[in-house]
């Protein structure tokens, strides 16, 4: 309304379209009407609805095998199938009785009514339908039910026996008046329909029935209240007969229309007002007022739609606004290019991260400002085109100095400027890539420090071995200056395999320690935790038992050998301490198991929430019967410097690093703790398909 109100041009319309209106129906309602006529389709309608529809349905009833045989006495009359298809009938026809009598008028058969109430043993032979049956006519008798109560029209049909020669019985269906008073009611004007004997059995005015439209003889009074057609009522004379064509009632002339249809005994009569009315009919007027009320919504709603326009115009405008100052002012950078690659639009912080002026950028395409355009560009096309959206795609980029440059990308195909393009969100993350190597470095370089005391132990074993097989060879030259080749060979293997055992475990420390790149190849997880599992039970606690279950095919992935092995050392030896240094009950030791198996199915994981692509996943389990983890700490666990080691054991870095590599990986951990029992890891790698 504030709209409109705004605009004089919008709200004189607006009024001068009620007011337009207002004048139509001011002139419907005031145009003189011609008397009404009846309506020749009366009749046809009464007989559609009920008279020519239930002659036939009775007709069809006394032919089933079901009626025949309980009007012969061939079932009994409680016979389910047989009152099974008198209440089928009863539905179908809507009516309100459906019964069979005898050649004598006693009810064999009836369906229920009024809580299961029945006609069943009554005699209604004195009923004038009845003996039409029994005699062979198919009769249509109006009367009031002496049990029910009820006005209604009784269809009877006799019932013939199976070869159609004699009579058995009869059916009668009463049907209730709620069609034909529903006709009638139709129409304003007195309607009265009149029974073939003269009395009138239904009208839209009720003070018409049970009264004689024409005069009648005493006796023929005398034979229709000893009938019991009409129960206990009195008929009594209408205020006007009607043999006349034209009669007066209540102060309105009438012309009398007479109409007779399914026999002739019936009659319709319909009272034609000769008044001159200046009003429509209840449904004409009615239905003007629903076209001018629908047509005021129509145009309701159109103003309203006008209005909501306007403030989605207002809305998209300020979106729009908005978007703009977060474009201009994200700290990541932000291009739309078209699927070709040539740049369209960018944000200040995409040009600051490469380090070209903005009018370069205008003239290059996305593609050069990849490291590996060749490999990179169409595997992301094609996953782009496939989902429409990519989140977090790491890439390598390079800046107008060709330093390469670490990226998180982010990909969508949008609409810009009628055409099909791509926007990208890019995140600087080389200094985060290179603050995250020297942290995982640093945990290497912690686990060295952990490893240190049985390494050490160890190795004064492995230099005890070399030494004493010296002394010993030093010792039998001096006091024999003699010794055999065998002796001598003997000594000499057992300082080889000292050696060799140095060796390996150098090589292993190196491997761990080593400072080096990311790099993706064949990964047997078999001969990881061969590797690991050798240095632990090194250095580990001798109250640890080390237990190893491999694949007894290669277990192979993808991904870097050093931080799989990291990994799971790591996991190993926070195993260890919750057996050993972190109890304090006194105890110390345990069982450190560690296995590699296909994933066969979710149950792999207890209390599993992860959701899982598909099944192809190497699972590597490490269990230790430590102290538990409590379940307070287990949303802080991945938590950088996050430890629940005391007296400075630990740096909190380590399970962080853990999750880092695993999802740097592609792959998922679960965690199974129970405080006091123990804890299990299981870390899920892709398997690595030729």
């Amino acid at each position: 309304m504030k709209y409109l109100l705004n605009r004089p041009g919008m709200f004189t319309i607006y009024s001068s379209g009620f007011f337009v209106l207002f004048l139509i129906l001011a002139a419907v309602i005031f145009i003189p009407s011609q008397p009404q006529s009846i309506h020749n389709n009366l009749s046809s309608k009464l007989d559609d609805a009920v008279f020519s529809t239930m002659q036939s349905g009775i007709e069809s009833l006394t032919t089933s095998k079901a009626v025949i045989d309980l009007a012969t006495g061939g079932t009994a009359v409680d016979n389910p199938i047989g009152l099974n298809t008198l209440d089928t009938a009863n539905r179908i026809f809507n009516s309100s009785l459906v019964y069979i009598v005898d050649l004598r008028g006693n009810v064999i058969a009836c369906t229920p009514f009024n809580d299961d109430q029945t006609l069943t043993g009554n005699n209604y032979f004195f009923r004038p339908y009845v003996q039409s049956a029994i005699s062979g006519k198919n009769t249509v008798y109006p009367a009031l039910g002496i049990t029910t109560l009820e006005r209604g029209l009784y269809f009877s049909s006799p019932v013939y026996s199976e070869d159609n020669q004699n009579i058995i019985g009869a059916v009668v269906i009463k049907i209730g008046l709620e069609q034909i008073d529903n006709v009638l009611n139709e129409y304003e004007e007195p309607v009265v329909l009149i029974t073939p004997k003269g009395v009138v059995f239904a009208s839209n005015f009720e003070e018409f029935i049970y009264h004689f439209a024409y005069p009648l003889s005493d006796e023929q009074l005398v034979s229709i209240h000893e009938s019991k057609q009409f129960a206990d009522k009195i008929i009594k004379p209408m205020p006007f007969f009607l043999d006349k064509n034209k009669i007066d009632y209540k102060g309105n002339e009438y012309k009398i229309q007479k109409e007779t249809f399914f026999d002739s005994g019936w009659e319709i009569v319909v009272f034609q007002s000769l008044r001159v009315k200046y009003l429509f009919n209840r449904n004409t007027v009615l239905s003007v007022c629903a076209f001018i009320f629908f047509l005021l919504c129509a145009i309701f709603f159109l103003i309203r739609n006008i209005m909501i326009i306007k403030e989605g115009e207002i809305a998209l405008r300020k979106s729009k606004e908005t978007y703009q100052t977060l474009f201009s002012l994200a700290p990541d950078g932000i291009c739309i290019s078209g699927i070709n690659g040539e740049i369209l639009s960018f944000n200040d912080s995409f040009s600051g991260i490469f380090k070209y002026p903005p009018e370069k950028l205008k003239t290059m395409r996305i593609d050069q400002l990849y490291a590996n355009p060749d490999k990179d560009r169409v595997p992301l096309l094609e996953e782009l085109i496939k989902k429409r959206k990519v989140r977090n795609y790491p890439l390598d980029m390079k800046d107008s100095l060709d330093k390469v440059i670490k990226t998180l990308n982010s990909f969508a195909l949008i609409d810009y400027n009628d055409m099909e393009c791509i926007e990208t969100i890019i995140m600087d993350i080389t200094e985060i890539e290179e603050k995250e190597q020297l942290l995982r470095q640093a945990q290497k370089m912690q686990l060295m420090g952990t490893l240190a005391a049985g390494l050490a132990h160890d190795f004064n074993n492995m230099v005890g071995g070399i030494s004493g097989n010296i002394a010993l060879v030093k010792f039998i030259l001096e006091k024999n200056n003699n010794i055999s080749n065998e002796e001598l060979k003997k000594f000499i293997s057992r300082i080889e395999i000292s050696i060799k055992r140095s060796e390996d475990l150098i090589h292993q420390l190196l491997s761990l320690s080593r400072k080096n790149e990311f790099k993706s190849v064949p990964v047997d997880l078999n001969e990881s935790i061969k590797n690991v599992t050798s240095i632990c039970r090194t250095t580990f606690d001798r109250s640890i038992e080390i237990v190893t279950n491999y694949c007894e095919t290669p277990a192979l992935t993808k991904g870097d050998p050093t931080q799989i092995e990291q990994v799971i050392l790591n996991l190993c030896i926070n195993a260890s301490h919750a057996m050993t240094i972190m109890r304090t009950d006194g105890n110390s030791g345990g069982q450190l198991s560690v296995s590699v198996k296909k994933r066969s199915d979710d149950s792999l994981f207890p209390g599993s929430q992860q959701s899982y692509v598909n099944k192809n996943y190497w699972v590597i389990s490490i269990k230790d019967s430590g102290i538990g983890i409590n379940p307070e700490y287990m949303d802080d666990l991945f938590k950088p410097f996050f430890t629940t080691k005391e007296n400075n054991e630990g740096t909190g870095l380590g399970l962080a690093m853990v999750k880092n590599i695993i999802e740097q990986h592609q792959g998922l951990m679960e965690i199974n703790t129970e405080v006091g029992v123990g804890t299990t890891f299981y870390i899920s790698l892709p398997i690595l398909v030729d």
